[in-house]
This record gives structure tokens, C-alpha cells and sequence, in this order.
């Protein structure tokens, strides 16, 4: 049941804020139960409001897909110097666990969701091949 619309500019906002919350922190929590809850979360809005918002929603997701994996940064009040040695060891070191799982949590959640908004796509759209 759609509770918001999405010929509205105001709620299909809500719904990509929403879809970018499922992508960006829901998929990524330590807790499998808890992934798969968002993950139907995000399935439900994209079977609901997929059809009316094909474009923005397949935009949203493609551009998680573009995405690349990168080291976080951490962010503590430090001196200039202390800064950029830390920044070097970072990218040095790459990634960490933690970073990679969130990495593939969130590209298969898009992926899941990618497969759920093509059934949107008319027959003979183009993205159906971007899709398979």
C-alpha cells in the first residue's frame, strides 16, 4: 500500500532518501536479521513506487553499483603533520574488513533491488540488458 505519492516531487524525495537509507546504513548492520529486514524494506519500495519513479530509482541504485571501495579516513583531531602520515598509512593499508563486508553487503542489496526494478521496465527498454 502506498502511503506516499509519487507523482508528488515532496514524497518521491522521501522515497529516494528512504532507498539511499536501506543502501547506505540499513544492508551494512553487523546483524543478519536486521539486513534482511531493510532488505525487504527497500524491495517494498521499490515494488511500490518502482513503476511511477523507474528512472530515479534505478539512477540510485547504478550509482552504488559505481561506487568503489575505499578506505575510510578516520576523522580525530590531530595536528596537520600527524594528519597526512595517518592519511598515507591508511591508503597504504587499504581497506578494512569491516569496510569490504559493508562493500559487498551494500552492491548485492543493489543488485537484489536492481532485479526487483526491473520488473518496471517495459520489453523493450535498453536497461534490461544492463540489468541481465
Amino acid at each position: 500500500q502506498q502511503l506516499l505519492r509519487a507523482d508528488d516531487e515532496y514524497s518521491a524525495r522521501i522515497v529516494i532518501e528512504l532507498l539511499e537509507f536501506v543502501l547506505q546504513k540499513g544492508v551494512v548492520c553487523k546483524h543478519g536479521d536486521v539486513r534482511n529486514a531493510i532488505l525487504l524494506a527497500g524491495k517494498s519500495l521499490v515494488d511500490n513506487y518502482g513503476l511511477a519513479m523507474r528512472t530515479a530509482l534505478m539512477e540510485t541504485l547504478h550509482a552504488v553499483l559505481a561506487q568503489k571501495l575505499v578506505a575510510a579516513v578516520p576523522a580525530k583531531s590531530m595536528s596537520v603533520s600527524k594528519k597526512a602520515s595517518s592519511t598515507a598509512s591508511v591508503a597504504a593499508s587499504g581497506p578494512t574488513e569491516e569496510e569490504v563486508i559493508a562493500f559487498d553487503h551494500r552492491r548485492a542489496a543493489a543488485i537484489v533491488l536492481l532485479g526487483a526494478a526491473g520488473k518496471h521496465l517495459d520489453k523493450g527498454d535498453p536497461e534490461i540488458v544492463v540489468i541481465t
